[in-house]
């Protein structure tokens, strides 16, 4: 059972990482990224520039982008409390605890 719960946990803080990693690439990138295209998108269609349909593309790419990064959002806090569930306690008051020496006595 003890080895079940340890690869069960295992798997679970990689998934967290791995989950925590794509939220964050979305936020600080892919998300801006596609805001600034859609920005100059809508700038370009206001200069004639382009055409409407041009704004539309990076609208519905900017949306995507967004439903993505919920989706990776949900995705993460669902990994997050499985890996909570298995410890039997809060992530965050793990930051908490006192830190624990190794006594060097022999």
């Amino acid at each position: 059972m003890e080895v079940n719960i340890q690869t069960a946990l295992a798997q679970a803080a990689q998934n967290l990482a791995t989950a925590f990693t794509e939220a964050t690439v979305l936020a600080n990138d892919v998300v801006p990224g596609a805001q600034s295209a859609f920005d100059a998108a809508t700038q370009g269609y206001q200069a004639g520039k382009f055409d409407y349909l041009d704004v539309l593309d990076a609208q519905r790419t900017l949306f995507e982008a967004k439903g993505q990064y919920v989706s990776s959002l949900a995705g993460y806090h669902k990994v997050r409390a499985d890996v909570e569930r298995l410890i039997g306690r809060d992530l965050d008051s793990l930051k908490n605890l006192p830190e624990t020496k190794v006594n060097e006595s022999k």
